[in-house]
């Protein structure tokens, strides 16, 4: 990446921290948050307590910057190789049936989110999983580096009516043009918010038709598991 500095990569950081903290569903990157902030790392098979590195938080952002900017080609492929080698999924269940209907052999889905008292039964019958990217702390800095130093400027090229995942932006500054995050932990905008403004948005414009003695109509698309199935020819992209 051009023009990278190494307060860049801690600036990635800690947006990437504080991306986590408020999310409530990935925990397992909450987890590799903070061991990547501890001193300790095992790189040895089966867990050898015996044969443990210790390289501190601020050598593991070196490493990082260092594999980014200044090491050699061997040095980089070796570096980015053993990251990207371990890049996996971890996979937890969505919905769950509903026990009643499990027993009768049914297979009707209860709702999203159940709270109960019963800790334990014999069948967790699952309806629906949901996959979590399990990659090193390094592969995600780099997917906050891309933002801050490329994607902001695809950002502006959205459209006013794209709610979901929109980044934060700095007000440009005059003469300038390159588009900027904005300073400090903030990344994306709050897709609830996003979320009210989309759905307030419409009923304001449905509104001004039906003052206008004209018809509306509300279609509601839900492309359910899209992640999981779409399948982009990145040549056309």
């Amino acid at each position: 990446m051009e023009n990278l500095s190494f307060e860049d990569v801690k600036t990635a950081y800690h947006k990437l921290k504080s991306m986590a903290y408020h999310d409530s569903n990935d925990l397992f990157l909450k987890s590799k948050i903070a061991l990547f902030e501890t001193s300790r790392e095992n790189d040895s098979p089966n867990n050898d307590i015996f044969n443990v590195k210790l390289i501190s938080f601020e050598e593991k952002l070196n490493e990082l910057f260092g594999a980014l900017t200044s090491y050699s080609p061997e040095q980089k492929k070796e570096y980015w190789d053993k990251k990207v080698s371990d890049v996996g999924y971890k996979i937890l269940p969505k919905k769950f049936k509903n026990p009643k209907n499990l027993k009768e052999g049914k297979t009707t889905p209860i709702i999203k989110n159940f709270f109960s008292n019963i800790k334990e039964q014999s069948d967790y019958g699952i309806d629906k999983l949901i996959l979590f990217i399990d990659a090193p702390v390094e592969i995600h800095l780099v997917s906050i580096l891309w933002l801050m130093k490329l994607g902001c400027n695809l950002e502006e090229q959205l459209d006013q009516n794209c709610y979901g995942n929109r980044l934060i932006l700095e007000q440009k500054k005059p003469n300038h043009t390159n588009s900027k995050i904005v300073e400090g932990n903030g990344l994306f905008k709050p897709y609830y918010k996003q979320y009210q403004k989309w759905r307030d948005k419409g009923i304001t414009v449905a509104k001004e038709f039906l003052e206008k003695e004209q018809d509306v109509l509300f279609i509601n698309i839900d492309i359910k598991d899209y992640y999981y199935s779409v399948r982009l020819d990145l040549k056309v992209v």
